[in-house]
């Protein structure tokens, strides 16, 4: 089983830059107990929430072509526990990319408060030739990137045609219902 972490990329500059945001709440697992009695998110997953963040900016950078693994995590500090209820928002940015993987640093907030900073992550990755495995993560990312625009601009697979998944429109706003009381 593997768990996702993260539920919205916002922002992605392949080989640069990605921000994607974490909702905390109450039906997550993986909480624990925190003094002011609001369950808290572990460090530990915070930084696994990073950790997929970063591979997420070095998969988009390679085409979706790579298996990424996370090699190493330093400098990690944290202000304080984030609590349920909290948009986290998680920005990590590519210091180094090179043929065999890549190194980060990133920082996590909630709204302006700055809950913890990363020093630097480093990845490995290998290229990828099963076909089936590019399809689920075009799949995986154009559900969770806002503007799935970007996979447009990713250089083509060999042997695999473009999927084009459309985006779905905004619905239409329904008139607002009209109550009426009996009087």
């Amino acid at each position: 089983m593997r768990f996702l972490f993260l539920d919205r990329i916002l922002e992605v500059e392949p080989a640069k830059r990605i921000l994607a945001t974490k909702l905390i709440n109450m039906g997550d697992g993986y909480l624990v107990p925190h003094p002011s009695g609001r369950p808290a998110m572990p460090a530990s997953i915070l930084l696994e929430c990073l950790a997929q963040t970063g591979g997420d900016l070095n998969l988009l950078t390679h085409g979706l072509r790579t298996q990424t693994f996370l090699i190493m995590a330093e400098g990690f500090r944290l202000r304080r526990q984030p609590h349920v209820g909290e948009l986290l928002q998680l920005d990590m940015r590519m210091e180094r990319v090179h043929d065999a993987g890549a190194s980060m640093e990133g920082v996590v907030r909630s709204g302006s408060e700055l809950i913890g900073t990363l020093g630097r992550m480093m990845y490995v990755h290998r290229q990828v030739t099963d076909l089936s495995y590019v399809r689920r993560q075009q799949g995986r990312m154009r559900a969770l990137l806002a503007s799935p625009d970007i996979l447009d601009t990713l250089p083509p697979v060999p042997g695999l045609d473009p999927v084009r998944v459309p985006v779905p429109a905004e619905p239409a706003a329904e008139p607002a219902a009209v109550l009426q009381t009996a009087g």
